[in-house]
């Protein structure tokens, strides 16, 4: 990601009361996808397997928000 995206995001979740890094009492995860530092073409494909792999999302990803910063098609 940008790294002024990123010092935004972390500053934005630093100051919010209600976010945490436990995942036990988390009702709610948020997951960043999107433009990296170098050129990486990551298919559909690849980004669903990452995204199964992740170890709260469970079978249908519910409770995840996905906020794609990526300025691509998807």
């Amino acid at each position: 990601l940008d790294p002024l995206v990123k010092q935004a995001f972390q500053a934005t979740a630093r100051a919010n009361v209600y976010v945490t890094e436990n995942a036990d009492i988390a009702c709610l995860y948020v997951i960043l996808v999107g433009e990296m530092q170098e050129p990486v073409v990551l298919r559909p494909a690849e980004l669903e397997k990452q995204l199964y792999s992740l170890p709260h999302w469970r079978t249908d990803g519910h409770n995840h928000v996905i906020i794609n910063l990526s300025r691509g098609p998807y």
